[in-house]
């Protein structure tokens, strides 16, 4: 179990696709690696967009965030892209795909 709330954007933002909304894993229990890493997509009232990022250790409460405001929308997923790929390169997974 992750230890921090699901929020799914969709709820809100019907606009926001489900690309929009990334979770990824990296689990290693010989290294003792237990990781998670959620990036979505928001819209804001000063930008059009924010890139929200969420990571820390499965399991504890809480964990690390960054949020960076974006003024297009296509500039802001090709960010949540480029940093998808970076995790995936890094030995990260799709949540559920496992």
């Amino acid at each position: 179990m992750i230890g921090y709330h699901h929020r799914n954007p969709q709820q809100s933002y019907p606009l926001l696709e489900q690309q929009d909304d990334v979770e990824l894993v990296r689990i290693d229990p010989e290294k003792n690696v237990w990781r998670f890493y959620y990036l979505w997509l928001a819209p804001d009232f000063f930008c059009s967009a924010r890139l929200v990022r969420f990571w820390g250790r499965i399991g504890t409460s809480g964990g690390q965030h960054r949020v960076e405001p974006f003024d297009d929308i296509e500039q802001a997923r090709d960010a949540l892209a480029k940093i998808v790929n970076q995790k995936l390169r890094r030995g990260y997974r799709y949540k559920g795909a496992l």
